[in-house]
């Protein structure tokens, strides 16, 4: 009776799974364009790791959505800053160096996060401010998955 109720039970966890995000540190940064029409102004991108991914993909565009939505506010306190992308990648053995690490381009192996974004890259969503408002434009583009 006891091992029914423990398959039962994981059997429960797993259909309530949730998508898991881990920042990656080392990989969120705020930048200042340097030409064009937006020289001196600023961009923000942060780098996320995700497991536990979602099969229906319309709950999954809003999951990260709702990630990326959650620093809109802190990104775009500062009026010179005009874009904030967030770029999501799949968890496992080869991303997560990154967790702890920032890229290593060089010496005897080289390990740089945005190498792997055409294997493991799930999306990338991009607000930009509207000029002379306070409204923002939001785009995502999922990688094939």
């Amino acid at each position: 009776m006891n091992k029914l109720i423990i398959i039962i039970s994981f059997f429960i966890m797993s259909c309530n799974h949730q998508e898991t995000f881990i920042d990656l540190k080392n990989h969120s940064r705020k930048g200042t364009f340097s030409r064009g029409e937006d020289k001196g102004k600023f961009f923000y991108y942060q780098s996320v790791l995700v497991s536990g991914i979602s099969e229906d993909l319309e709950s999954f565009k809003n999951e990260l959505l709702t990630y990326h939505s959650k620093k809109i506010d802190s990104v775009f306190q500062d009026n010179k800053t005009i874009q904030f992308s967030s770029i999501f990648y799949k968890k496992n053995s080869k991303t997560s160096y990154f967790i702890d690490n920032s890229d290593d381009p060089g010496g005897f192996s080289s390990e740089i996060l945005s190498d792997y974004y055409e294997e493991y890259g799930i999306a990338e969503i991009i607000t930009k401010k509207i000029d002379n408002s306070d409204s923002y434009k939001t785009e995502i583009k999922l990688s094939k998955m």
